[in-house]
């Protein structure tokens, strides 16, 4: 398959910030000693903390920085932080939960093209979903991963939770004896080692699972979902991620009404500065085993004529053809095993 290099200079999609002096830290993050992903660190920051800014302007993404008390300067990476004029306003949840389709979503909310793939919105600390009524499942989670320097794990829940927010009410016995597994769609672990022990609880909603056979659960969604938080989110700072099933015309239902999925999508972006990256894959259920990355390899049009989802529509139409129409280049290293 050829790779096509795809590096995009965005316009502008957010409007401009106003001259800034202090910067807050939305999250853990390290500052660098040049503005670049692999750069050795300066010093590590932790939410709440505040930052001088040098340079009003960010080269690659990142802004140029001091501490407090001037002593020592760095890069850290924009959406790491917070720009204020001015007095500085602390932090708080909700920041962030005014920011939440921005901060999980990237491009704007998925949109649905047709009547199969409608779905109600439903926020969670570490992730949304457009949960399904019609399937009784998410036709899409969105979360956003970023570096865990020192990532903490959690116990594993023993069972997966009602979503009251639904009219469905899937719960956990209804996959019980079906042979399919209750397969996350935003994933256990790179959310709880981002967002904490009752994000991860979350993750456990039945609005969160998809029926999955067992040996793709298991091994290869599991493997690749691995490489995503423990690579790519670590080596790249900061990724985007769309995931859900894809369904044939009449999929076979649990005894509940449980739509059973053919497939699986998983959207994954890098946004370093003003570049776009895209890797685009879909699994099969019977798809286990030994494989690389490149076995699953498509483009997010072919993804959007499966699922009757439109992703990405708030860029600008240049921006959202070529990221759409593109295959991953070399930074993915997708010749790696899934394993």
């Amino acid at each position: 398959m050829k790779k096509i290099i795809l590096r995009i200079l965005i316009l502008t999609i957010i409007p401009a910030i106003g001259l800034s002096d202090y910067l807050i830290v939305s999250r853990p993050a390290t500052v660098k000693e040049s503005p670049e992903r692999k750069s050795d660190i300066v010093f590590r920051v932790k939410t709440g903390d505040t930052l001088n800014l040098i340079n009003n302007e960010h080269t690659n993404g990142y802004y140029y920085v001091q501490n407090l008390d001037g002593t020592t300067q760095g890069w850290i990476y924009k959406t790491f932080v917070r720009r204020y004029q001015g007095t500085v306003e602390p932090i708080t949840e909700d920041h962030l939960a005014k920011d939440s389709i921005l901060f999980y979503c990237y491009g704007g909310l998925p949109r649905s093209v047709n009547d199969a793939s409608s779905f109600e919105v439903l926020k969670n600390i570490g992730y949304m979903v457009g949960y399904s009524e019609n399937y009784k499942t998410p036709i899409w989670a969105a979360y956003r991963l970023f570096n865990a320097n020192d990532p903490q794990r959690y116990p594993r829940p023993t069972r997966f939770r009602v979503d009251k927010r639904t009219l469905s009410r899937i719960k956990h016995e209804d996959y019980t004896g079906s042979g399919y597994d209750r397969g996350h769609m935003a994933p256990n672990y790179a959310i709880s080692t981002r967002f904490g022990k009752e994000a991860q609880k979350e993750t456990f909603y039945m609005s969160n699972v998809c029926p999955q056979m067992p040996k793709l659960n298991q091994q290869t969604w599991e493997a690749l979902e691995g490489i995503e938080a423990n690579v790519y989110a670590n080596e790249f700072s900061e990724i985007w991620t769309i995931v859900g099933p894809i369904f044939k015309s009449n999929p076979k239902t649990l005894p509940r009404g449980v739509s059973i999925p053919d497939k699986f999508f998983k959207i994954i972006l890098d946004t370093e500065g003003d570049n776009i990256s895209v890797l685009a894959v879909i699994m099969k259920q019977a798809d286990f085993g030994e494989h690389s990355i490149s076995d699953f390899i498509v483009t997010v049009d072919s993804i959007e004529t499966l699922t009757g989802l439109d992703f990405f529509s708030d860029l600008p139409d240049s921006v959202e053809n070529a990221v759409e129409s593109s295959y991953p280049d070399e930074q993915w290293e997708v010749e790696k095993l899934l394993r």
